[in-house]
C-alpha cells in the first residue's frame, strides 16, 4: 500500500474533512529516491562501456553468454550465465578479465580453447584500469567459475589466476575437463568438484577428467617457469575500438533511447520533488488547521485558509507520487529493453 489514510476526524459543522497523511509518507517518497538512484548507478553505463573500448577491451554487456568469441581482451563487468543448451566458446589467445567479486555461471557449456602457443588467461582487472579506479591496498579478486548440474566445462592451455574459488562445480556437473591448465593467487581454492578439493598446486599444469560422473584424474607435471611471466603478464591492448564493438554484436544506444531515459529520470525526480514539497505543506497546514478548531480560537476564516493549504498539500503528494511511478517505470523500461 502506497499511501495510508487514517480514519475521518468530525470536524466543526459545516467544513469538509480534510485527510492528513501519515508521517511515514516523506521515508516513503526517501525510499523511492534511493531505489531510482540504485536502478540507475548499478548499470553498467554506456559511458563506462566506451571508457574500456577505447582501451581495446571488450566488456561484455549482456549478463547471458553464448557464441563464439575470437582473439581478444574481454572484460566480465558482472556476473554471466551460459544458459541451459547454450555454449559460449573462448578462442586461443584470449584474456579475460574480472571486475571485483564477479563470476561466469555455467548451465550449458564453456569452451575455453587454448592451445600450447596461444594459451588464455583469466585474471582480474587491475586496480588502475577501473573506470573508477580501486586504492591500491583494497584486494580486488574475482570469484570464480561454477558450473552447475548438468552444466559442461572444457578448458584447455588456460590460466586461472587471482579469484577466490578458481572453478567449482558440482557432482553431477555432465563434463569436467582440464587439460593444461595452470592456477595461480586463487585465495581459498583452485578448484573444487562438490565437496571435494582437487588440490592442484599453484604453477604446475594440470590435468582432470570427468565425464558422466566418472573422475579420470591424469598426472600433474611442472610448467617451464622460465616462461611463466609471459602467460601471466595483462597483454597490452591490441584490439581496436571498432573491431570491439563488432565482437560484442550489441549495437550502440540509440539517441531516442538516450531522450526517453532522461525524460523519465527527470519525471522521477520532479515527481519525487513535488510530493516531499506538498507533503511539507500538507502537514504544516494540517497542524495549523487543527489548532484553529480548538474552541476558544475558533475562526472560521483561518480554517477555511488552512483547509485549502492542506487540500492543495494532499493533492501535490498524490500527484508528485504517480510523476514518481511513471518516471521510475518509464526509465526502467528503457534500461531493460
Amino acid at each position: 500500500m502506497l499511501l495510508e489514510i487514517p480514519e475521518k476526524k468530525i470536524l466543526h459543522e459545516g467544513f469538509i474533512q480534510v485527510k492528513r497523511f501519515p508521517a511515514c509518507t516523506y521515508p516513503f517518497f526517501l525510499t523511492l529516491l534511493f531505489l531510482w538512484q540504485q536502478t540507475v548507478f548499478a548499470q553498467f553505463t554506456d559511458e563506462e562501456s566506451e571508457f574500456y573500448i577505447q582501451k581495446g577491451i571488450i566488456p561484455f554487456i549482456d549478463p547471458q553468454q553464448d557464441g563464439d568469441y575470437p582473439k581478444g581482451i574481454y572484460l566480465v563487468p558482472h556476473d554471466l550465465t551460459v544458459d541451459s543448451g547454450k555454449v559460449m566458446t573462448i578462442m586461443p589467445g584470449s584474456t579475460i578479465l574480472f571486475k571485483k567479486d564477479t563470476k561466469i555461471i555455467v548451465k550449458g557449456k564453456l569452451v575455453f580453447k587454448g592451445n600450447e602457443s596461444q594459451r588464455i588467461l583469466l585474471r582480474k582487472l587491475n586496480h588502475d584500469l577501473y573506470y573508477n579506479p580501486f586504492p591500491p591496498d583494497i584486494e580486488i579478486p574475482w570469484d570464480g567459475i561454477y558450473v552447475h548440474d548438468g552444466g559442461e566445462l572444457e578448458a584447455r592451455y588456460t590460466h586461472i589466476c587471482d579469484s577466490k574459488y578458481g572453478l567449482s562445480a558440482n557432482r553431477n556437473a555432465s563434463i569436467f575437463l582440464l587439460d593444461s591448465v595452470l592456477f595461480l593467487n586463487n585465495k581459498y581454492h583452485n578448484a573444487t568438484l562438490g565437496s571435494k578439493d582437487l588440490s592442484f598446486e599453484d604453477n604446475r599444469l594440470c590435468f582432470y577428467n570427468l565425464a558422466e560422473n566418472k573422475p579420470e584424474p591424469l598426472p600433474m607435471v611442472y610448467i617451464d617457469t622460465v616462461k611463466l611471466p609471459q602467460y601471466i603478464m595483462t597483454p597490452s591492448p591490441t584490439v581496436q575500438p571498432q573491431t570491439a564493438i563488432e565482437a560484442e554484436k550489441k549495437p550502440p544506444i540509440s539517441e531516442s533511447k538516450v531522450h526517453l531515459r532522461v525524460t523519465s529520470g527527470s519525471i522521477a525526480i520532479i515527481g519525487i520533488i513535488m510530493g516531499a514539497g506538498s507533503y511539507y505543506i500538507n502537514d504544516t497546514y494540517y497542524k495549523k488547521y487543527d489548532r484553529m478548531r480548538t474552541p476558544g480560537v475558533f475562526n472560521p476564516e483561518e480554517v477555511r485558509r488552512y483547509e485549502t493549504f492542506a487540500k492543495v498539500g494532499m493533492a501535490g503528494t498524490i500527484s508528485g507520487a504517480a510523476l514518481t511511478a511513471i518516471g521510475l517505470s518509464g526509465l526502467t523500461l528503457t534500461l531493460l529493453f
